[in-house]
């Protein structure tokens, strides 16, 4: 009885020692898992600004794609609607006449405008000329005035090959700038220290403090276009060790400056 009652003991003893370790496995497990899944709540939260710079980005890249294309087309319309002949040849002697060149410059505009309502979802009526050059130069970064300088201006030389090499190139320019003011306007200077972190470049002792905003956009580009920021590109006056800009971002000072300006103040 003695041995039977010892073996009882001994099994009861096992069975809570085990119950045991498996209360405490799925207390921490469970712990861990709720605290893991704060923490990825967390930083979801506390980069959301972030990512919507990165949605807007991929937007603008479209916008700038589509509105590249609309250039081209937009030029060869005219082109086909006002310089080709009888028999489908195109004559750019034809823009010699002021007449021919403000058919082709309003041309070009028409189909601007086409394209913007259709890209920006403009309900706009044609008749609203004024309207409809302000969609036009958000749009496509000419107005039909500006159109019918440059044709006056150029001529017979107002050719595809020139249009695509000397005025498409400044119209996609003016349209760029912008469009990076538009993707950028929700970020702040309190944001500067979340997107040094984003990027990862606090690593290479990158100090948010020496950091102005337009120069930290700057390292959100670089990140989400090729994945990281290379340390080679960090200059060192944005490190730890390096110079303070001085100005409204400049929030550090060196370790010998502080020692200075308490020396001064005893």
């Amino acid at each position: 009885m003695t041995q039977k009652k010892h073996l009882s003991k001994r099994l009861l003893n096992k069975k809570y020692t085990m119950k045991a370790k498996a209360f405490k496995h799925n207390f921490f497990t469970k712990n861990i898992y709720t605290m893991t899944s704060l923490e990825n709540f967390m930083a979801k939260e506390e980069f959301e600004h972030l990512k919507k710079y990165k949605k807007r980005s991929d937007m603008r890249d479209v916008l700038v794609d589509t509105t590249n294309v609309a250039h081209t087309k937009a030029h060869v319309y005219a082109i086909d609607e006002v310089l080709r002949d009888e028999k489908g040849k195109v004559r750019y002697e034809r823009m010699k006449k002021t007449e021919t060149q403000l058919k082709l410059a309003d041309k070009m505009a028409d189909s601007y405008i086409k394209d913007a309502k259709k890209s920006l979802k403009s309900e706009l009526s044609k008749e609203d000329e004024f309207e409809s050059e302000l969609l036009m130069k958000a749009y496509a970064g000419v107005t039909r005035a500006e159109l019918r300088r440059i044709a006056a201006d150029a001529k017979e030389k107002f050719t595809l090959e020139e249009f695509e090499k000397t005025y498409k190139p400044k119209f996609m320019e003016t349209i760029k700038e912008t469009l990076k003011g538009a993707v950028a306007s929700h970020l702040r200077e309190e944001h500067i220290e979340d997107i040094i972190k984003y990027t990862g470049i606090d690593k290479h002792g990158v100090d948010y403090a020496r950091v102005r905003l337009p120069e930290a956009i700057r390292y959100l580009d670089t990140y989400h276009e090729i994945g990281t920021v290379p340390p080679k590109s960090i200059p060192e006056e944005h490190k730890k060790k390096g110079k303070v800009i001085k100005g409204e971002f400049g929030k550090k000072k060196d370790d010998d400056e502080e020692d200075e300006s308490l020396s001064e103040a005893a």
